[in-house]
């Protein structure tokens, strides 16, 4: 990670805090911290790039993987323990660390906090206009769960009302 954004620099504080859900040699994946959802996470390649394209095969493959890896390490902490996102939004919502605590707040009492996931839906930004904050390449992947109704369609929606 050779780049000046936050997902090149802030890789070994995530890492420190118990942030970095997932890793293999080429990508990571870190909890969200403008969460939309419990358990919304990001995955990005650990070479910096602004699309996927960028990324040689095996970099790809990696990248590719790692959400799938992620998904099922969130099913799994899920499994062990429901109440595993509760410490997290708490140290969030607590120690922001220089980002707005509002969103990990509202995960706290979220009616999926302690909801197993069942799915996953996965997005990328690729723009500015987008919506894109960080000029890394990066995918959010937002659980799905039994009763929640949203699938992407229906969030664009929200998202423009």
């Amino acid at each position: 990670m050779e780049a000046d954004d936050i997902f090149c620099k802030l890789y070994p504080v995530w890492k420190k805090l118990g942030w970095v859900i997932a890793e293999n040699a080429h990508a990571y994946s870190i909890y969200c911290v403008t969460p939309a959802n419990p358990g919304h996470a990001l995955v990005m390649p650990r070479q910096h790039v602004q699309v996927l394209a960028e990324l040689g095969p095996e970099a790809a493959y990696a990248f590719n993987q790692l959400e799938v890896d992620v998904f099922e390490t969130l099913k799994r902490k899920h499994s062990e323990n429901p109440e595993h996102l509760i410490p997290l939004y708490t140290e969030m919502s607590t120690n922001p660390k220089g980002f707005d605590p509002k969103f990990a707040t509202a995960m706290l009492s979220h009616q999926h906090i302690r909801a197993e996931p069942l799915g996953r839906m996965h997005g990328t930004n690729l723009d500015k206009i987008a919506g894109r904050t960080v000029p890394h390449y990066h995918g959010n992947m937002f659980l799905r769960y039994g009763d929640d109704k949203l699938g992407i369609a229906d969030a664009v929606r929200e998202y423009l009302r």
